[in-house]
């Protein structure tokens, strides 16, 4: 068995070589993330699952552009406002399974929606400002 100043150095030496190789494999065997896995780490994403949308309330800073994406079986129609009073402010055409429609929120404000063709869908999207996002944190 090695003693004294020597052991040490060839320890240190063995455990650099052993991380330098454990990352090489890790990095040769990486996990590339798709675009969806990526899209996941996007806070500005509503997903439509299971018949309903996820977060139901999402909060955005003001200019933030929301995406919903369909990962339900049926079609669906994201439209501005509430069942019974649509207001205009957005809407899209009926998207499918693994379709998206993106709206821009320009102004700060509350701006309920729900689905038009099943209407117990509901959502919130609250539009601030970098100032009162920054205020609560």
């Amino acid at each position: 068995m090695f003693t004294g100043r020597g052991s040490k150095a060839l320890a240190l030496i063995c455990g650099a070589a052993l991380l330098l190789g454990l990352s090489a494999v890790a990095y040769a065997s990486g996990h590339n993330p798709s675009g969806e896995e990526m899209e996941e780490a996007d806070d500005n994403i509503v997903s439509i699952e299971e018949g309903g949308f996820v977060p139901e309330t999402l909060r955005v800073i003001e200019g933030a552009t929301v995406t919903w994406i369909n990962r339900d079986e049926y079609g669906h129609e994201i439209t501005g406002g509430l069942p019974g009073a649509e207001n205009g402010e957005f809407a899209s055409d009926r998207i499918f399974q693994g379709e998206r429609f993106s709206h821009t929120f320009d102004e700060t404000g509350i701006y309920p929606y729900f689905c038009r063709l099943f209407t117990s869908m509901t959502g919130v999207v609250m539009v601030e400002t970098a100032e009162e996002m920054v205020e609560e944190y």
